[in-house]
């Protein structure tokens, strides 16, 4: 679980450097990191403590993450 957050916040703090390059910057980027914030987050503490009712919350960052590059694509 903990490669998993690590490599999803590698990612998407990369695809987040080009957020300035998009016509809305604002938007990609807060998704971008509310997403990986709540996603990255309660996988890493899920991890750390061993508390899998913590990766629940991990959907919910999923889709944020899904609703930034989707707003990559069409905005």
């Amino acid at each position: 679980m903990w490669s998993t957050a690590a490599t999803y916040q590698i990612f998407h703090s990369i695809a987040l450097l080009a957020s300035p390059l998009l016509p809305s910057p604002t938007i990609v980027g807060a998704g971008m990191i509310l997403g990986v914030l709540v996603f990255s987050g309660s996988c890493y503490l899920s991890a750390w403590t061993g508390d899998k009712a913590l990766g629940k919350l991990a959907p919910i960052g999923g889709s944020m993450l899904i609703g930034s590059w989707l707003a990559i694509a069409f905005l």
